[in-house]
């Protein structure tokens, strides 16, 4: 589900947002939930991080996976 009302600095609605969050590769969407408590919170939108999995390691093996999440924590 995505959270109704986040903060006073968003202009477009949620889901709109979560629309444009989901063009960012798997790194910057993690970075953009260090800017703010709102930003976490949009960014930690389950729908979001499903399809973001699903694109980034559908059909992949686990230690591709590890490597990729290794790559973010650097």
């Amino acid at each position: 589900a995505i959270p109704r009302k986040l903060g006073a600095s968003w202009v477009l609605p949620d889901d709109v947002q979560v629309m444009v969050l989901a063009w960012l590769p798997m790194a910057d969407l993690a970075r953009v939930a260090l800017v703010s408590s709102s930003w976490a919170k949009l960014a930690a939108t389950d729908l979001l991080w499903t399809g973001l999995c699903d694109r980034e390691w559908r059909g992949r093996h686990v230690a591709d996976v590890c490597s990729v999440l290794e790559d973010i924590r650097t």
